[in-house]
C-alpha cells in the first residue's frame, strides 16, 4: 500500500500510513506509468494485483474502508471512522482504473509510446550526471566515458525503429538490453570513484534506465515467443490455398496492429492454417521436414 507522505526536512520521514484517497491514486498512478511507457505490461499488472490483494485483506465496514491504515501490519488507526468523501474518491478511481484496463485490450502492441518513457528517464539521467559536481581527480571510468555510452544508447532509441512487424522487434528489444546494461555499468563503474552522497541519483536513474528496457522486453518474450522464430523460417511457395492462407494468418500474427484482445484468436487461426497446411502436404506425400523444424 503507498506512504501517505515522504519528509524530506529536516531529515527523511516515511507516513506509514494510508487512506481510501490513497489506494485509488497508487492504482491509477500504475495505469499512468504503462501509459507513458515507464513500465511494461506485465510489471503493470503484478503492481495491480499486490494492492488490490492487500486493499482485500483490509478490515471494513459495510464494504466500505476505513479512513487510515498501517500500512506495515494493515491494521486500522484511530480513532476508526469512515470518510464518504475519501470512499466517493475511491469509487471514482475504480472506475477510471476499470475502463483503462478494458482499453489496454484493444491497444495496439507495443506502441511507439513505450519507447518515449524509456526516452525520459535517459533524459533524466543525463540531467543527474550533468549535476555531479567535478572534483578534478582522476577516476578508473572517466565522465567522457559514461557520456559516450549515454550518446549510443540514444543513438539506439532514436534511430529507425521497426514498427512495422513485430518479426523486427525481437532482435530490437535484445540489443536494447544488452546496451541497457552496459550503461548501467559503466553508471555504476563512474560512482564507484565518487562520494556516496553525489552518486546516488545518478546511479538511481541508470538502474531504472535498465528496468525499463526490461520491463518490456520481457512483454515482448512473453506474448511474441515465436515472433523471431516464424520470421526466420523460409515459407513454403504459395502453390495452394491452404498454403496461401498459412502465409496471410502469419502476416497477421506478426502485424503491429493486432492487439491484446486479438492476439488468442489470430493464435488459433494461425494453428488451424498450419494443420490443414500440414494435411494438405500430407496428402500430396510431400516432404515433412519442413513442418517437423515448425
Amino acid at each position: 500500500l503507498p506512504p501517505d507522505n515522504f519528509q524530506e526536512d529536516p531529515h527523511p520521514v516515511l507516513a506509514h500510513r494510508s487512506s481510501p484517497t490513497n489506494f485509488g491514486l497508487h492504482l491509477l498512478s500504475i495505469v499512468t506509468a504503462h501509459d507513458f511507457g515507464w513500465c511494461g505490461l506485465e510489471d503493470m499488472a503484478d503492481r495491480l494485483e499486490k494492492t488490490l490483494k492487500s486493499l482485500k485483506e483490509l478490515p471494513r465496514f459495510k464494504g466500505h474502508f476505513y479512513n487510515w491504515y498501517d500500512t506495515r501490519s494493515l491494521q486500522m488507526l484511530e480513532p476508526k471512522y469512515i470518510s464518504s468523501v475519501d470512499s466517493g474518491n475511491l469509487a471514482g478511481h475504480l472506475l477510471t482504473l476499470s475502463q483503462s484496463c478494458r482499453d489496454l485490450a484493444h491497444h495496439s502492441l507495443f506502441p511507439a509510446f513505450n519507447l518515449s518513457g524509456i526516452k525520459d528517464t535517459v533524459a533524466l539521467l543525463k540531467r543527474a550526471t550533468k549535476e555531479l559536481p567535478h572534483h578534478g581527480r582522476a577516476a578508473v571510468t572517466p565522465l567522457s566515458q559514461l557520456q559516450k555510452e549515454i550518446a549510443h544508447f540514444e543513438e539506439q532509441l532514436s534511430g529507425e525503429v521497426p514498427f512495422a512487424s513485430h518479426s523486427k522487434w525481437a532482435g530490437y528489444w535484445e540489443n536494447l538490453v544488452l546496451q541497457a546494461e552496459t550503461l548501467k555499468d559503466t553508471a555504476h563503474a563512474f560512482a564507484s570513484d565518487q562520494r556516496e552522497e553525489e552518486k546516488s541519483e545518478m546511479m538511481a536513474w541508470a538502474d531504472l534506465v535498465a528496468d525499463d528496457v526490461k520491463s518490456h522486453a520481457r512483454d515482448f518474450r512473453k506474448l511474441f515467443p515465436w515472433a523471431e522464430v516464424l520470421s526466420s523460417r523460409d515459407f513454403p511457395a504459395e502453390d495452394s490455398l491452404e498454403e496461401k492462407e498459412f502465409q496471410s494468418s502469419i502476416q497477421e500474427l506478426l502485424s503491429s496492429g493486432l492487439t491484446l484482445a486479438g492476439l488468442p484468436g489470430q493464435c488459433e487461426r494461425t494453428l488451424e492454417s498450419f494443420e490443414a497446411l500440414r494435411e494438405s502436404r500430407a496428402r500430396s506425400s510431400a516432404e515433412g521436414v519442413y513442418f517437423d523444424q515448425v
